[in-house]
């Protein structure tokens, strides 16, 4: 039993090698159940070149052939070469087979390029073809992602076009994104830049709120191959820029403080809990202090926990809490620094003992 499912456009699938099979519509994002000839046949015949796990695909209203001969036999994520080509570009279609723990076989139809999103926040992700500009941006696809999802961008973008960014969020209005290097350098978002560099997005405010700005860090998963010279093969992570994870066994409230643009924030963290933190330039220094709660010790002095590049400041690796009692106690919390494709800059608090 197969289940195949379309992420790039709307699809005619064909089962077998003969193009006058049967044929069913697959609408762009939908899947559908797909019977082959029963295994107890397939195994009487002893037959291993029969037809049963081959589909043709054609992509409706797109100017690419069709393509017939497409092996479902094995686990695999095989890219298919789009004729003829469109400004001079070769497009590419993959077809990705995994069999679930459930013994169902699942086949995805969709683009090279893939976007996650591992933030809290519904974003929009935008394509069109514009430089730089983030007050003379036109839009020409506009996808909406909610949290923890992945999708894959339509085909006739991944290529040619440039990639912005906006969150979705109630309590306050964001502009399309604008990107930077971890050098503060601003470069258009696209399949390239993202392989070459971690981006940092950031939103300007439309509307008045608690946030001047709402940053992103992005991330590509790159393929192992030499396609991603020519061509992308790559699934784009967009993480909040810092997490703060509280590992000690009672709540703390923790304020950050962005030096240069004069920026405080504060939160409760409850024990054993983390939370995404959006507000930050991680091209900036910011410094980080925290008090736990319903507790002698007093709040800790700012640590340096975000350097820009090449400022020659270090990180601090652990805070001073000094009692509030004559007892004259001290307690000191370390701080881990961890970066990952999934959560950007994490800060874990934790106890050395």
């Amino acid at each position: 039993t197969h289940c195949i499912s379309s992420a790039a456009s709307d699809v005619y699938k064909r089962q077998g090698l003969d193009a006058k099979e049967q044929l069913t519509l697959l609408r762009d994002g939908a899947s559908c159940p797909w019977q082959f000839e029963d295994w107890r046949e397939v195994r009487e015949s002893l037959s291993t070149e029969g037809e049963s796990t081959f589909i043709g695909v054609e992509l409706i209203d797109s100017p690419y052939d069709e393509l017939y001969g497409i092996s479902l036999k094995r686990e695999q994520e095989k890219v298919l070469l789009l004729k003829p080509t469109v400004n001079g570009i070769h497009n590419r279609l993959i077809c990705e087979v995994t069999l679930g723990s459930d013994k169902i076989k699942r086949v995805k139809l969709r683009s090279s390029v893939c976007i996650q999103n591992y933030t809290q926040a519904t974003i929009f992700v935008g394509a069109g073809r514009f430089k730089g500009a983030v007050d003379n941006i036109t839009i020409d696809r506009e996808i909406k992602l909610s949290p923890g999802s992945i999708i894959a961008l339509p085909i006739d973008v991944v290529y040619s076009d440039t990639f912005v960014i906006r969150p979705d969020v109630r309590d306050q209005l964001f502009g399309w994104s604008v990107a930077k290097t971890n050098t503060g350098k601003f470069v258009d978002m696209n399949w390239k830049t993202v392989q070459e560099n971690d981006l940092l997005l950031e939103c300007p405010k439309i509307e008045e709120g608690s946030a001047a700005n709402y940053f992103f860090n992005v991330h590509a998963a790159v393929d192992d191959g030499v396609m991603n010279k020519v061509y992308p093969h790559i699934q784009i992570n967009v993480m909040p820029p810092l997490e703060i994870e509280n590992l000690l066994p009672f709540d703390i409230t923790w304020r950050l403080h962005q030096k240069g643009s004069k920026s405080d924030w504060s939160n409760i963290l409850k024990k054993g809990e983390n939370c995404a933190v959006h507000v930050v330039d991680m091209n900036l220094h910011l410094l980080l202090k925290i008090k736990p709660v319903d507790s002698k010790f007093l709040e800790s002095k700012f640590g340096i926990v975000n350097v820009p590049a090449g400022s020659g400041f270090e990180l601090d690796n652990r805070l001073l809490l000094e009692s509030s009692e004559e007892d004259n106690q001290r307690l000191y919390l370390n701080l881990h620094y961890a970066n990952s494709a999934k959560a950007g800059v994490k800060i874990v608090i934790y106890s050395p003992y």
